[in-house]
Parts: C-alpha cells; structure tokens; sequence
C-alpha cells in the first residue's frame, strides 16, 4: 500500500531526453577524467564519486519513468561495428597494425555499450515481474551474465603494444579509443554494482512508475512554487513533491482513523453480523487498528523523507518490528472477539458443540499466534529459525521431561473434553470439593465455592478422581423425607393420608410422574430411552415405611421437574405444606422424640399391703 503510494521518492527524475545513455556515458566520462585528473584532491574526488552515484540515479529514475522511449533511445551500434571490421581486415593485409588496432579498439568500446545496453534492457524486463522475489533472480542473472562478458576484455597487452610517445595521428586515436574502452568498461561496472546494490530501491521505483506516479512528482517539482522552495528545502533532504505527499498521506491517516467504525460496521454487515456483534469486535479493536493506520502512515512518510536510494536498515526492521507486533496483537483479539461470539451463539441455539472445546482451542491458537510473532521477530534480527526449530526438537525430550506435570494436566484436559463429564457453569463435587466450574484451562480447572472461595484443581486429579456432577440431568430433582405421625393415631387415619399424599403428589404440576413428557432441547426430539444416561428421574412413591421408636414413619420419595436449586426448594416447601394440610385433614400429628414409662400395678399394690402390715 505504502510503497503504490509514495511516487514522490522519485521527484528528482529529470525529463527524458533523447539519447539517454549517450547523455550518461559523456557524463561519466568527465568524472572519470577528472577522476583520473592527478591533481584532484581527495575531497574532491568524493565529490566526484558521490556526483556518479547521484548521476546514475537520475538516469534508472530517467530510465524507468517511460520504458518504451527509453528503448527507442537506445543507439544501435551494429552498423558501426561492421564497418570497423571491414575496415580491420583491411587494414590488417595491408600491415597497418595501429589502425587496426585503433578500429579494433573502438569495435570493443560499441561492444561494451551493447552489453550494458542489453544489461538496461533486462532490468527493465525484469522490473515487470509481479513480485519481488522474481525480480530479483531475473536482475541478478541479467548481472552475471554482463559481469562474465565484460570480464573477458583483457586491456592489459594494449598498453604494451601502443607507443607512449608519438606524434602519428592513428597512434594518438588508438589511445583515445583506449581510454574510451576502459571509461566505458568502468561505467559498466559501477552501473552494474550500483543496481545490485540498490536492487529493493530500483524495484519500489518500477512499482511507482507502472502506477504514473513518476510524472505527478516531476509535474510537481517543475511548478513555479516549488522552484522558489526547493533549494531551501533540499538542504533539509525534502523537496516540493515529497511535502505535498506527507501532507496527502497525513490526511489520509486522518480520514482513514475517522472513518474507520463505519468502514469496518459496512464490512462486518456485509458478512451478516449482528449490531451487538459488530459493535463488540470494532470496541475490541478499535484503538490497535488506529494505531496501526497512524504507523503505517509514519513509515510512508519516514520513507518519503529518507528518499528512494537511502534505505536504512534500522528503521526498516524497526517498522517491520511494529508491524509484527501489532499485527500479531490484532489477530490476537480478533480471534478471542470471534470465539466469544460463537460461544454466545453455542449458548443461545443449544447446540451439541462445547463453548469448552472452542475456550480451549482459542489458547492454543493464541499460543500459535505469539510463537509465529516471536520467530518472525527473531528472523528480523538475523536468527536462524532453521537452527531454533532443531534446537526446539533435540531439546523435546529434556522439556517434556521437565515438564512432565504440565504436559500430564494437558493431556488431563484433553481427557476432560473427550469423555465430558462437566461443562462450564456445572455444578459438582470432586473429592470434597465442591462448587461451579469457571473455566477448565490448559492445566487446571477452576471451580468457585458456595462460600465464594475459588479453587484450582490439576486437571490430572480431576480425570482420575470420581466426579460428581449435579447439572447433569435433564427432568427430576430428588425430594426424599420421612413423615412421622404419633403412635396414638388411628391406622385408617394413616391408610387415608398415604392415599393424599400420593394423589396430591400425582397431580402435583410441579411433580414428575411416569406421565410426565420432556424433550431434550439439545436435540429437539423427545426420548423414549436411556433415562439413566440423560438425567430423567419420574419414581414416585408414597408407603408406610418403619415404626421407629417415637413416630409411625411414612416415606415420601419423588422428583420434582425442574432441576434448578431455587426452584426446587419452592416445589419442596410446597409439598411440604400441603402434606402438613392432610395430617391436619386425617386427625393426625407429627410425632416428635418422647419417651414413655409404664409402672406395673400389681407390684405396686403388693408393696403398699406389704408396707401397711
């Protein structure tokens, strides 16, 4: 995005002229004489060498703003070259070696321009291809191949052979041509290094060019404004079209972050989310994604201000640091905002599929998620992640077998998920402890009290202790109570009072029967089988059950339907009073603990005659 952009990183392309490479090659040449110049001082030649490099960017930039004329103003050299090979064999018969070798010599030089022309034609052939990757190999190999043939110009016997003095007009051209050769030997090869060099930079100015971006910025700083400006603005490395684009991508920023809650509420309406849903995930990243906007906006002007040929390797890898890590941060909470609404959907539609499945899974991938933004960061900085990965397998074993508790309470969970003997919000019973599941975790497995005390419980002791679970029942709550009537009432009473009680249980709404229909909501069908295994309890059962030693007792064993604490409590009050209501009805009383002691009378009587004698 940023680099479609940022066209005026190419704003000090001058306009194309015909005869492009032949403008560089005379260039070239008087820097390399006045390089060559014994007189030069050392500043002076880094003038020199900073004005080549600053020459050859103008001329890709040049190059690259208009492929087509760019080859048309390629001069072809073939003619030339024919003619001087004619000549050469002529010259050779006729003993005129000089000549020939002036003529050879100049052959040479249009057959170094050839190359280097070929050398420009392929990297612009290659700055067509659609990734980076591909440009690259295409360039390089273009590189190689220029470096091999102009490497097999040896100079070396020409200085041998040519007089240093003479006053002959044919010697005097051969040296001229010499020097010709050996000047454009040398553009060729600093050409060469340079684009190797700056190949990232030469590729960002293709990708601006095919977007037209080029002409923009030259339109821009050819503006009568920018002219007054831009020589006090190049002394702070900026110029008119680098400003006008910092102040187009601030704005941009700007809008981007402003509109940013009705872009993404149109794309998640779009996608068929609900108001609370889209509201939901846009709070949940709302400030990571302005912050990633505001970034990226810094890095395209950071980039437009340092320039196209001025890459720093720092502030790439700290923007790519950033990148990486807010990106990692953003997946983050858009997994969790994601996983949260699907277990609230799970919830409302009563599916089969576990919210603790989905809770457990979203760890592992937020895990994945870090370790990913951890090794991408770590190979910013030059670590061999091949090296890691291996260190990380031979090291395995010595983790597992440090860790050996934890990858036990792992695998505790795994085990809890598969045989499912609890879910979330259940309420149970493991060796004593008692109370609702929170969350069953990578380790463990949160319970709260009925105190409100929490409790972390491995999940290696949960699979292997007995678990009582009392959430697990789909109809029937057990209501289970002895009543007991004094010894003094009357057995028809009892008889009469079982009978209501047992009828008023019966038509009781709130009592399961064995007429009683339920359906299991998990599936929408009702069950006809396998009660046990869903939690349906319909025993109804009213009977005199024992004389105990204060009360006649009666048994009173049923189940109410609903098996929430609270509602169950109310039905059992309700029982209860209306049982108190047919004691009451049949002349019957609750007994309560007493002893009774019973005195022999005939004793009695004998000892009060014995005592009057």
């Amino acid at each position: 995005m940023k680099h479609i952009i940022l066209f005026c990183l190419l704003a000090i392309s001058p306009l194309l002229a015909e005869g492009i490479l032949d403008e560089l090659i005379t260039n070239q040449t008087e820097i390399q004489i006045k390089l060559d110049d014994l007189n030069s001082t050392v500043s002076n030649q880094e003038e020199l060498l900073d004005l080549r490099l600053e020459s050859y960017e103008l001329f890709l930039s040049s190059l690259i703003s208009d492929k087509e004329k760019s080859l048309d103003s390629f001069t072809s050299r073939k003619p030339e070259i024919y003619q001087l090979r004619r000549k050469i064999e002529i010259n050779t018969r006729q003993g005129n070696h000089y000549a020939a070798l002036r003529d050879r010599l100049l052959a040479d030089t249009y057959n170094v321009e050839i190359l280097l022309q070929n050398m420009l034609k392929d990297l612009l052939s290659a700055a067509e291809k659609t990734t980076k990757q591909q440009f690259s190999e295409a360039l390089e190999e273009s590189l190689r191949v220029n470096k091999s043939a102009v490497d097999a110009f040896d100079l070396s016997p020409y200085d041998e052979i040519i007089p240093l003095t003479s006053n002959s007009k044919i010697v005097t051209d051969a040296k001229k041509n010499l020097h010709a050769l050996k000047t454009m030997i040398a553009i060729d090869n600093t050409l060469r290094k340079y684009i190797l060099a700056y190949q990232e930079s030469i590729h960002k100015m293709a990708v601006y060019s095919s977007f037209g971006f080029m002409s923009i910025a030259q339109y821009i700083n050819s503006s009568a404004p920018a002219k007054k400006i831009n020589p006090w603005l190049n002394m702070l490395n900026l110029d008119g079209a680098k400003l006008t684009l910092m102040f187009i991508i601030i704005m941009a920023t700007i809008v981007v972050a402003l509109l940013f809650y009705k872009t993404v509420n149109l794309v998640l309406q779009r996608w068929h989310y609900k108001i609370g849903q889209a509201e939901l995930i846009i709070n949940n990243i709302r400030y990571i994604f302005r912050t990633l906007i505001v970034f990226i906006g810094i890095d395209m002007i950071t980039e437009v201000y340092t320039g196209l040929g001025a890459d720093s390797v720092e502030s790439n890898k700290f923007f790519s640091m950033g990148y990486i890590l807010l990106g990692t941060f953003l997946i983050y909470r858009l997994a969790n905002t994601f996983a949260l609404i699907k277990i609230q959907d799970i919830h409302k539609k009563a599916e089969q599929y576990r919210s603790e499945v989905i809770n457990l899974a979203i760890k592992g991938f937020n895990f994945l998620i870090f370790l990913i933004g951890t090794l991408l960061t770590l190979n910013l900085y030059g670590f061999d992640l091949t090296a890691i990965l291996s260190g990380l397998g031979i090291g395995s074993l010595a983790v597992a077998f440090a860790a050996k508790d934890t990858l036990a309470n792992f695998f505790g969970s795994i085990s809890i998920l598969l045989d499912n003997p609890f879910s979330q919000g259940d309420w149970i019973d493991v060796d004593g402890k008692e109370g609702t599941v929170i969350e069953i975790g990578l380790r463990s497995t949160t319970i709260r009290t009925f105190d409100n005390a929490m409790i972390t419980i491995p999940n290696l002791n949960i699979a292997n202790s007995s678990i009582i679970n009392w959430n697990k029942r789909l109809l029937g709550r057990r209501i289970k109570m002895h009543v007991g009537v004094t010894y003094e009432s009357n057995m028809e009473d009892i008889k009469n009072a079982i009978k209501d009680i047992e009828l008023m249980l019966h038509e009781h709404p709130q009592i399961a029967g064995q007429k009683t229909q339920y359906e299991d909501q998990r599936k929408g069908l009702k069950l006809l089988s396998k009660e046990d295994l869903k939690g349906v309890k319909k025993t109804l059962l009213v009977y005199l059950d024992n004389f105990s030693d204060s009360s006649i007792d009666i048994l009173v064993y049923c189940f109410s339907k609903s098996v929430v604490w609270s509602e169950w409590l109310e039905i059992k009050q309700d029982v209860l009073f209306k049982i108190a209501d047919i004691l009451e009805k049949n002349d019957l009383s609750f007994a309560y603990p007493s002893l009774a002691v019973h005195v022999n009378q005939s004793q009695d009587i004998k000892k009060s005659e014995s005592k009057s004698i």
